[in-house]
């Protein structure tokens, strides 16, 4: 579906009071309370998810309870909390029609102004928001990376704050260390004065607070997570040209079985193969390249940073 996309110059203010909004949205997740029965998300979800009606009725009762627990939803619309609180929703709404793949039949706007409809236990005056549209692609995913490194200094935060230092090392999850989901979401800042690079750099000086908090308790935090990088583009090219110390020996197996090296230490095979005596073609067939775009393919995967040829 053709869906008009867009984004607002505040749409990323809400990441100023994030960490509230995480624990609003995990809360939602949680929540087994049952609905006004004027919500009527069955309804809604037969005429707007008739494909997967499970989907629907989920994203709709979700919707409607983290819409309940936002406190300034109704506010003067002028009000930059109703502001923030409206972005959040939008952020949300789009993320998980994105999760789900709802938006692909279904524009954000219209899905929202179905829910709007059918659940008059909630929206008993049609609010019709001018803040729920469509976020395009590129900022959607940029708000995912800011949302997802705070979801992970959330945790750190509340085990820092709440529990003892004996209690650390079982409370602080290593998964949670930020720093190549960091490297990655800082890739993406091509111009810094963009409010997505702006919100990142205030995420960084969050981050490097936990530090912080951990040395009042006389705690090393730094045993298991990283400070956060300056220079992001020195890291990327450490990564890829250090690799590991365990790395080397089966590099050097590689160079041996499909490179010329090999022949230095194997007098039976000094003389070349027709592949490498043949002009241009020893590029098109030898496995050593094959090998190499296999390995920068795993390195993707497995930091996820992309890879720009020199």
């Amino acid at each position: 579906m053709d869906c008009t996309t867009g984004i607002e110059e505040d749409s990323y203010d809400f990441f100023d009071n994030i960490n509230e909004y995480i624990k609003h949205s995990d809360n939602v997740v949680s929540d087994r309370s049952q609905l006004d029965p004027l919500d009527r998300c069955d309804s809604f979800s037969i005429q707007h998810t008739k494909n997967n009606t499970d989907i629907g009725k989920r994203i709709c009762e979700q919707f409607i309870k983290l819409y309940k627990r936002l406190p300034n939803v109704n506010k003067d619309k002028k009000d930059q909390k109703y502001i923030n609180d409206w972005n959040f929703l939008n952020y949300w709404l789009n993320n998980k029609l994105k999760e789900n793949l709802v938006n692909k039949s279904k524009c954000v706007y219209d899905f929202y102004e179905g829910i709007e409809t059918h659940c008059t236990g909630t929206f008993s005056i049609a609010n019709t928001s001018d803040l729920i549209y469509n976020i395009n692609n590129d900022n959607l995913n940029k708000m995912n990376k800011l949302y997802n490194l705070y979801e992970k200094y959330s945790k750190l935060h509340d085990a820092l704050t709440t529990k003892t230092k004996d209690e650390l090392d079982a409370s602080l999850d290593p998964s949670n260390d930020c720093f190549y989901d960091y490297v990655y979401a800082r890739y993406l800042c091509v111009d810094e004065n963009t409010k997505y690079c702006v919100k990142l750099k205030n995420f960084k000086s969050n981050y490097e607070k936990l530090f912080t908090i951990a040395k009042g308790k006389e705690y090393d935090f730094s045993k298991n997570f990283k400070h956060l990088p300056e220079n992001v583009y020195n890291n990327i090219m450490s990564t890829a040209l250090l690799g590991t110390t365990i790395g080397i020996v089966p590099l050097f197996g590689v160079l041996y079985k499909f490179t010329p090296i090999g022949q230095l230490f194997n007098p039976k095979k000094r003389t070349l193969s027709n592949d490498y005596s043949n002009n241009g073609r020893e590029r098109k067939n030898n496995p050593l390249m094959v090998y190499e775009n296999e390995q920068i393919n795993f390195e993707q995967e497995r930091y996820n940073i992309k890879y720009h040829s020199v």
